[in-house]
């Protein structure tokens, strides 16, 4: 028997006591709820499906959509240089005999020789976009072009 005391009164309940009791109450009333619902009683189907949920839908047309844009080529630096891509160097001569032999202007020559470009051999190295940043003029740059062609070797027989 409990001491004789207001604490201890089974008569009253304290609030707390109350609060708990109502939330215990609350929560078996949500689990019989369930239980009772039919959840017990799936079915195969029900739990294939819960298991293997249904895969998301594929757009239609895939062929239609539009095709990703190509990337940018990149700048091929063998096709810039003088030397043509299949060609071997030619031979060893100074700038001024390459000059009198394959018909440079002095223009062009002038501004080899400005740039260091002293002997044929060196002219393998020369790219266009030199060129261009070394002030020559585009029919220069053709006739340079042309000279080097006819100097250099065909690596590949014609």
């Amino acid at each position: 028997m409990p001491p004789n005391h207001k604490l201890f009164d089974t008569k009253k309940v304290s609030p707390v006591l109350q609060q708990c009791k109502a939330a215990l109450n609350a929560q078996n009333a949500a689990s019989w709820s369930l239980s009772n619902s039919g959840i017990g009683n799936l079915s195969i189907t029900d739990l294939l499906t819960l298991v293997f949920p249904p895969a998301p839908a594929m757009p239609p047309y895939p062929y239609m959509q539009k095709p990703p844009s190509p990337a940018p080529l990149p700048a091929t630096p063998a096709l810039d240089m003088l030397l043509p891509p299949l060609h071997l160097i030619g031979t060893s001569m100074p700038l001024a005999a390459f000059r009198s032999e394959y018909n440079i202007t002095e223009v062009i020559h002038k501004k080899l020789d400005d740039e260091g470009c002293t002997d044929a051999h060196l002219l393998q190295y020369v790219s266009v976009s030199e060129l261009k940043e070394a002030h020559f003029k585009n029919r220069e740059i053709v006739s340079l072009k042309y000279a080097v062609s006819k100097w250099s070797v065909p690596a590949v027989p014609v």
